[in-house]
């Protein structure tokens, strides 16, 4: 487990988190991007993380709003943003691992997540592949053994040789879910995955 440092720019019900004198802005509004950006910089400058994300689950946007760029919230905005912002850490502090977080499964709706937006960033701007997953979320997944072997490994065909990492993860303790023995077990499959693909 390691800190890391998280900014995010989505509020509740999947809107722009916006200071008051930008209330109606949108991913493509100049002022809103300019903002943002200082907002990442100025943590940066202050504590130069190890570890630092630009936006939580950010898929949940792009399947809300999609990735046309013609509309002011498309997702492309965000990728472009992001690229923008990783370029600048860079240079402000090269040992910074920068990236994103993806929601593994939309847990509201259960079921998995759309993941074909990853092929959406340039890997070599994405220093690590960071998930939030909470597998007992989707419909027929019951118990640890219900997760398919390449739950997670899938994605690493639009991220090539990424480190994976999580944010967040977690089994429930419901008795429906098999109780804490369901996540001790979810614990040790999640280690020996990890054991086999090394």
């Amino acid at each position: 487990m390691f800190p890391l440092v998280h900014i995010s720019f989505i509020g509740p019900n999947v809107t722009l988190v916006a200071p008051p004198d930008l209330e109606d802005a949108t991913l493509s509004d100049s002022a809103w991007r300019e903002a943002y950006k200082q907002a990442v910089f100025d943590v940066v400058r202050a504590c130069k993380p190890l570890y630092l994300s630009v936006g939580n689950e950010v898929n949940k946007w792009y399947e809300k709003y999609g990735a046309d760029a013609n509309d002011p919230n498309g997702f492309q905005h965000f990728v472009n943003l992001y690229e923008e912002i990783y370029d600048c850490v860079k240079k402000l502090t090269p040992q910074t691992k920068v990236f994103c977080t993806f929601a593994r499964e939309i847990v509201s709706e259960n079921r998995e997540a759309d993941l074909n937006v990853l092929s959406m960033f340039d890997p070599e701007k994405m220093d690590l592949l960071v998930f939030t997953s909470y597998p007992y979320a989707v419909q027929g997944i019951n118990k640890p053994s219900d997760i398919p072997d390449n739950y997670y490994f899938d994605a690493l065909n639009c991220l090539p040789d990424k480190p994976v990492g999580f944010s967040e993860l977690g089994w429930s303790s419901m008795e429906v879910f098999g109780g804490e023995q369901a996540q001790a077990d979810f614990t040790s499959s999640w280690a020996s995955h990890q054991r086999a693909r090394n």
